[in-house]
């Protein structure tokens, strides 16, 4: 489970979790695999020095699935990836030079994740543009979700109509721009229920709700349950 929604992994399949990501494994059966953790910091530098708009590695990790389900072939690179990060880790002589070496290891696997991805994209794709905009109100919502929960709010501040930006995450995502706003909160909110021991209504106001009874209403018509219900059940 990532962020709440569950993903069936098979023998052989990836899953990508991020910083900030609540996930939760099923351990009700026996399975095994590799787990590579790394510091968002690790990709800051890869790309130094190109154009920003040329090459983005933290914008094409962004746009990584949770689940990679690869090719015989694929999934053998990055198993020999693994092993490879394994051995090198080992080494002592040159701190500097493993730490260096290990981080454009790491680069270049995600960066494979990235081009087996496109590789596996339906034809039709969004040009850069329209992207580089997606992305743009993306970056915005996840500042400002707590204080602003308005379209008129973004839109304004992306410089573009409320249609425009609707039509973009109509396209990226199926939903309208006022639903992607309220999947973002409501996912915020179910990470702090799930996550910490914070009341209620301390929940409803860190997410811009001046009222508990609005947050707890705007919940519920979200989700079908109560904060508390939610709370209870995880």
């Amino acid at each position: 489970m990532v962020d709440f929604s569950d993903f069936a992994a098979q023998a052989g399949d990836w899953v990508l979790v991020r910083p900030g990501q609540v996930f939760r494994y099923d351990f009700s059966r026996p399975w095994g695999g590799w787990l590579l953790v790394f510091r968002s910091d690790a990709l800051t530098n890869a790309g130094k020095g190109r154009a920003s708009d040329e090459f983005d590695l933290l914008r094409r990790v962004e746009d990584l699935a949770s689940l990679h389900s690869l090719q015989n072939d694929q999934n053998d690179w990055l198993l020999r990836s693994m092993h490879q990060m394994q051995c090198d880790g080992d080494l002592k002589e040159d701190v500097a030079l493993r730490n260096e070496l290990l981080r454009l290891q790491l680069v270049t696997s995600l960066l494979r994740l990235s081009v087996w991805q496109s590789y596996g994209t339906v034809t039709g794709e969004p040009d850069r543009a329209w992207q580089a905009g997606f992305r743009r109100f993306r970056k915005m919502l996840d500042a400002d979700f707590t204080r602003q929960h308005q379209v008129q709010h973004y839109a304004s501040a992306l410089g573009m109509s409320e249609k425009t930006l609707s039509r973009l995450c109509m396209t990226a995502t199926g939903a309208s721009a006022k639903v992607v706003i309220n999947q973002r909160l409501i996912l915020e909110a179910k990470r702090l229920l799930a996550h910490t021991t914070l009341a209620v209504q301390v929940i409803g106001r860190d997410l811009g709700f001046e009222e508990a009874t609005n947050f707890v209403k705007f919940f519920r018509k979200e989700t079908g349950l109560t904060p508390l219900a939610f709370r209870q059940g995880v």
